[in-house]
């Protein structure tokens, strides 16, 4: 009975560089969508808040605070 203890691990190594672009590409591409549908969202909510300030028939106040 033997037993192999070294063991090649070509298909699971690491050290090629090539394998990292695939992940940095996705990566990327994840941030730029999820950047995409942020601005997205937040630009229809601020919409919603305008149309609801312009619908208002209460009196708005705004003040800024200067040092």
């Amino acid at each position: 009975m033997t037993t192999s203890t070294t063991q090649d691990n070509d298909e699971t190594s690491c050290d090629d560089p090539a394998s990292v672009w695939p992940m940095l590409l996705a990566a990327g591409s994840a941030l730029f969508v999820g950047y995409f549908v942020g601005r997205v969202s937040f630009a229809k909510d601020v919409r919603e808040a305008m149309r609801r300030v312009e619908e208002s028939a209460e009196a708005i106040e705004v003040s800024v605070r200067t040092l």
